[in-house]
């Protein structure tokens, strides 16, 4: 295998495409840990490490907490379903600015690296695998909007709009599993890619994710991968419509009334205008799911347009401000 390799090399330097190979190793498995998978095909490799970063990855702010292990780790992996080769070379010689004027989590991620040339390794689908997982799937503010232009009876919309979820829930299992494939024929080409890391005794790899995503540690540690897993914030708290996705993702009972708290969750989403960190979200979020009725909620929906989100935003506000 490490002939093959080589091979590749000859065949990469001829291309002039660092990163035209990277597919030429078979996906693993999702039990199968890096070094196992080494065995399994003759690579010699270092032993392995890796940091799994629960985040979310929407504000500048939420970078904040991996700063230290993005510019330790050896090779960064972040969650960026749709990518394309391109973006291997690209963030790997910096042309994807880190001083660029608008501040973003991407940004920040980039910056934080201040001039070191990592290697960015991309295991999540793919652009065109993205498009084909994506394909019949429609956004859950597409169909809350749909349901308040349409007005099906309030039964008939919690119908809809929890196969909604459970077809989002499903896209996200897909990608999961393609992460859990992906990730020990990714890094391994990576390393023996690099005249730095393939001499190195130890590597360590960071990954970092949506918190909806802790399937994937677990599945990490399963498989016996030198794994340390870290949060923002103990205890993590999710935000409602969070919560439900994940109940529905484990296999676990949703109650109709977590569901109808989740419908409202998704409504307020189409409304707010202030830029939260992930716990303030959250804990506004079980708050109102604490004090909010069906009843409530059924008003709502009954009162409500999708074609005028300003009236929307003021029902949502004023029947926020009253539970608050």
């Amino acid at each position: 295998m490490d002939k093959f390799i080589v091979e590749q090399h000859k065949e990469k330097d001829k291309k002039d495409d660092k990163y035209e190979y990277v597919e030429n190793l078979p996906e693993g498995k999702i039990d199968q840990s890096i070094a196992d998978y080494a065995k399994r095909y003759r690579i010699k490799i270092p032993e392995i490490s890796i940091i799994l970063a629960y985040t979310r990855h929407t504000t500048p702010e939420d970078a904040t907490h991996m700063m230290e292990s993005l510019r330790r780790s050896d090779i960064i992996i972040p969650e960026s379903a749709g990518w394309e080769y391109s973006d291997f070379w690209l963030q790997t010689i910096g042309e994807k600015s880190s001083n660029r004027a608008e501040k973003s989590f991407e940004t920040e991620v980039m910056r934080s690296q201040d001039g070191m040339k990592k290697d960015f390794v991309y295991i999540d689908l793919d652009k065109k695998e993205l498009e084909k997982a994506k394909k019949n799937l429609i956004p859950v503010s597409k169909i809350m909007i749909d349901l308040l232009n349409k007005k099906p009876p309030f039964e008939n919309a919690l119908l809809i709009f929890k196969k909604c979820i459970e077809e989002g829930v499903h896209f996200q299992v897909q990608r999961e599993l393609k992460i859990l494939k992906n990730l020990a024929p990714r890094v391994i080409t990576a390393v023996k890619e690099s005249n730095l890391l393939k001499n190195k005794k130890n590597i360590e790899v960071f990954i970092y994710l949506g918190s909806f995503h802790t399937f994937i540690g677990k599945q990490l540690k399963k498989r016996g991968e030198k794994l340390d897993i870290i949060f923002p914030e103990k205890p993590y708290v999710y935000e409602k419509n969070i919560e439900i996705e994940r109940k529905i993702r484990f296999d676990l009972k949703v109650t109709r009334q977590e569901l109808v708290q989740a419908f409202f969750d998704y409504l307020q989403q189409l409304v707010f205008e202030i830029s939260l960190t992930d716990q303030d979200e959250a804990v506004i979020s079980q708050t109102i799911a604490k004090s909010i009725t069906e009843e409530d909620i059924r008003k709502l929906y009954e009162s409500s347009s999708g074609e005028n989100i300003a009236g929307l935003r003021k029902s949502v506000f004023e029947l926020i401000r009253k539970l608050l």
